[in-house]
């Protein structure tokens, strides 16, 4: 009886693991192929446990082919085909909850006597029936999270994970499989548990990979969005300095003909006065350069916005539109921000200085701006702020982008006056 129970319930095992991969799937199954399903499930189950009875080896073999056929006809029957994400699921859910059942049983097993086949039967059934309703319950939640974590996880992780499983199912299966051959036994489990630490190195490894990974992703995904802002907020720009430019030519001829009647009539005093208006008037005025390239121009005009009053960029020379954005944007983002910033220490006016132009394969950059010390260093400096770790980040980025290029940078300070210089090899 023990063996057609143990049997039976490993089959019902497999109509929960069926129900769950029905949840998982966004085809779903018809009512009747699922109780179909697990009526076949539940037949073949006792069928291989009745041939279990017999303990001859002939028989054994049948039972264990019988047991086989339950996943294969209960799969194509519940699905209406057979696909190998199905069969992960069975085995999966299978594998996962003999590791929970053989945990249990041999917590239990000391502290109440019973034996272990019944009462690892008892459990497995509980266990069962709690995650059956689980499923039929949350299903929309489960549906949702375990599609989050594929579209999350590398595929062949998948395959490490039931591997994983597996190994870990037959090494509970064999610590609690009676023999008198303690040896091999021993052997067998620890060769297991060599595989199971291969396997969890593999996995835990891939997901640090994947953890930088995304962590990088995520800075270009952040320099990118900056990009895109930083050239609308040009583009904009530009626009309203094309409509000042179109206000300005439909007035500049009203404006020549007043001044021509004033002429005509000799009245000096008037048009020197007209004249003095006209130049007297505000116009919004916006700092525009021309690099060469169209998102060093972007940066470049909406930095020029940040400038404490009384301070101006200049720039020389030009930069190539070969040269990639993102790497772009962190040397130049990353450099004026930096100069702005010590440009806000100081008292008195001052101009930042850009020079860059490519030649014979480099590419060469140059900017100077006044520092509100008179300090003297040649390497990036130390801080002596309370935010030491996010102070000077800058630069270092800059020094990643150089070395990514085989460049070379070089950082100095005297009389006032901080230049950063970096040549990168096109």
């Amino acid at each position: 009886m023990k063996y057609i129970a143990g049997s039976l319930a490993w089959g019902f095992t497999i109509v929960v693991s069926l129900i769950l991969n029905n949840v998982l799937n966004t085809e779903k199954n018809k009512k009747s192929n699922m109780l179909a399903s697990a009526a076949l499930c539940i037949f073949l189950s006792f069928v291989s446990g009745i041939f279990y009875t017999f303990k001859t080896f002939f028989y054994d073999t049948i039972a264990m082919l019988v047991y086989t056929l339950v996943y294969l006809f209960g799969i194509i029957i519940a699905n209406g085909c057979f696909k190998l994400r199905y069969l992960y699921t069975v085995f999966l859910y299978e594998f996962t909850v003999n590791i929970i059942v053989s945990c249990l049983a041999n917590l239990i097993n000391p502290l109440l006597g019973i034996q272990y086949h019944p009462l690892y039967v008892v459990i497995l059934t509980v266990i069962n029936i709690i995650l059956m309703s689980v499923i039929c319950s949350r299903r929309q939640k489960i549906y949702s999270s375990a599609h989050f974590i594929a579209d999350v996880l590398p595929k062949y992780l998948y395959a490490l994970i039931l591997f994983a499983v597996f190994s870990l199912c037959g090494l509970t299966t064999l610590n609690n499989y009676p023999t008198d051959y303690i040896e091999k036994k021993q052997g067998i489990m620890n060769f297991i548990f060599i595989i199971l630490t291969f396997i969890f190195i593999c996995i835990i490894s891939s997901l640090l990979v994947n953890v930088i990974l995304k962590q990088r992703f995520s800075s270009t995904s952040e320099l990118l969005k900056n990009q895109v802002e930083i050239q609308l907020r040009h583009y904009d720009k530009l626009e309203k300095l094309n409509n000042e430019m179109q206000s300005f030519r439909h007035d500049y001829i009203n404006h020549l003909r007043s001044l021509q009647l004033l002429v005509q009539m000799n009245d000096n005093n008037g048009a020197d006065a007209y004249i003095e208006k006209l130049l007297d008037e505000k116009r919004s005025t916006y700092a525009m350069f021309y690099t060469g390239n169209r998102l060093a121009d972007a940066i470049l005009t909406d930095k020029s916005d940040s400038l404490p009053e009384g301070f101006t960029i200049e720039y020389q020379g030009k930069i190539p539109q070969t040269l990639d954005n993102v790497h772009l944007c962190v040397i130049l983002t990353n450099a004026l921000d930096n100069a702005i910033e010590a440009c806000g220490h100081l008292s008195s006016a001052g101009t930042i200085s850009i020079t860059a132009q490519e030649k014979q394969g480099y590419f060469v950059m140059t900017v100077t701006n006044p520092a509100a010390e008179n300090l003297n260093f040649s390497d990036i400096p130390s801080t002596t702020k309370s935010d030491a770790e996010k102070h000077g980040m800058g630069l270092t980025n800059i020094r990643k982008v150089v070395e990514e290029y085989d460049g070379q940078m070089r950082v100095n300070c005297e009389n006032s006056i901080f230049e950063l210089s970096i040549t990168l090899k096109l």
